[in-house]
């Protein structure tokens, strides 16, 4: 966030140097400024790269959203506009994005790109700076988005927001970032336009029966060689035993084969298996059996806290993690449900690991973990970013959900198969 730097223009232009002065403004607190050809920097010092992350926000009219910034400078204020977004260390660029999105407009959606890169050269006490902008697309629309404030830094120069037509950012004089901003928008679709009963590729894979409890099918997720995961083969849920009879029997036509149950030895003997747990194979894989303190009922429920404790849970149960995919690797389980309690920890944990395993974008895996959020009201959250997170922090740990089964004797063999039962075009 701002810190205050102070950025010397190297370039003569007024308005030049004032992007360029934007540059370092926005690499804390938002984003940079006009390019300058590197053919024009005849500076022979070793340069320094800075990098942000930043959202393009468009609502279904193809506007876009901008934050005011006022920062306040010795003989006038400076005040330019620019699009949400910023930086903190050890981040990935899309990790940065959807961060300050939910800290600047408490917004947790999905994210596509990068679609955009902005490079800007300007000089720092004496040291030629390379600052590069890696612009992500959001779509939103704009009833109840408002700022939102972390800092002081941030409530005294971020002032308000607006959503801006293409024309609109023609016409102004106002400064705004990135200066190619409306050639942008141009080479961007418009907002997908559906018939008003039909719902997202999200929404239709939730089996919305009356009293059903966070079942989905993870059909349809896409990985990053252009596949993706086979419909009504592998599904999410919560606990089947708090189904209705009714309900459960309506879900005898989906002829579930086998069901992984993470719950817990005394959970099981306590709630049993309920009607769709009986009628087909019951595989009993606890994530684990003894509950650490600090996951009972905890205060701090931020994304990465709740990541934290989410990687605690698989050390713990990369055990039960290596059997599921075991499982998943054989033929005569399809069509397989993965439940817990709430379908949203434990399910999220071992769902996020399968689908990392099958290549689907980290972005895909967080957006459907997220789903759990509004489907869950126990007073725990589900948001993207604790997933995006989580992620992270495995391959960190780990290196990867792979690396990691593979430590724990899993063959390379197991692991091709599962992407054959699981994976199509």
């Amino acid at each position: 966030m701002y810190q205050g730097w102070r950025v010397r223009p190297t370039l003569e232009n007024s308005h030049l140097g004032e992007l360029v002065e934007l540059a370092y403004l926005l690499r804390t607190l938002s984003q940079p400024p006009q390019s300058m050809s590197r053919a024009q920097n005849t500076m022979t010092l070793a340069k320094d790269e800075r990098r942000s992350a930043r959202v393009i926000l468009l609502n279904t009219a193809h506007q876009v959203l901008l934050i005011r910034f006022v920062v306040a400078r010795q003989h006038k204020p400076f005040v330019f506009w620019a699009t949400p977004g910023g930086v903190e260390e050890h981040e990935t660029d899309l990790e940065a994005a959807r961060r300050e999105l939910a800290e600047e407009l408490a917004l947790d959606i999905v994210l596509t790109g990068p679609v955009h890169t902005f490079t800007s050269t300007f000089e720092h006490e004496g040291k030629p700076i390379d600052a590069v902008d890696i612009f992500f697309l959001g779509r939103h629309e704009p009833q109840g988005v408002a700022l939102h404030f972390k800092t002081e830094a941030e409530r005294a120069a971020m002032k308000e927001i607006r959503w801006w037509t293409i024309a609109e950012l023609e016409r102004s004089s106002e400064t705004i970032f990135p200066p190619d901003l409306p050639r942008l928008l141009r080479s961007l679709p418009p907002a997908p336009r559906l018939p008003r009963d039909e719902l997202s590729l999200f929404d239709t894979r939730i089996l919305n029966l009356p009293t059903s409890f966070n079942l989905r099918d993870l059909g349809g997720l896409p990985t990053r060689h252009g596949l993706a995961v086979n419909a009504g083969r592998l599904y999410r849920s919560g606990d089947p035993s708090r189904l209705s009879a009714a309900s459960a029997r309506s879900l005898e036509a989906m002829r579930f084969r086998a069901i992984i149950d993470l719950r817990t030895s005394d959970e099981l003997q306590k709630r049993g298996v309920g009607q769709l747990g009986s009628s087909c194979t019951h595989l009993h894989y606890p994530l684990f059996e003894t509950i650490r303190p600090n996951w009972i009922s905890p205060t701090d429920q931020s994304a990465n806290a709740t990541a934290t404790r989410y990687l605690e849970m698989l050390s713990d149960g990369t055990k039960t993690l290596a059997g599921t995919v075991i499982a998943l690797s054989e033929l005569d389980v399809y069509p397989l449900a993965i439940h817990c309690a709430a379908g949203r920890d434990r399910t999220g944990i071992i769902v996020a690991c399968v689908l990392d395993l099958l290549d689907v974008e980290d972005n895909a895996i967080a957006s459907d973990y997220a789903l759990s959020d509004r489907a869950v009201d126990d007073g725990g959250r589900a948001h993207s970013l604790t997933m995006l997170h989580f992620l992270s922090g495995l391959r960190k740990q780990f290196g990867s959900t792979r690396e990691l089964l593979s430590a724990r004797g899993v063959s390379g063999a197991v692991f091709d198969q599962l992407q054959r039962n699981l994976l199509s075009k």
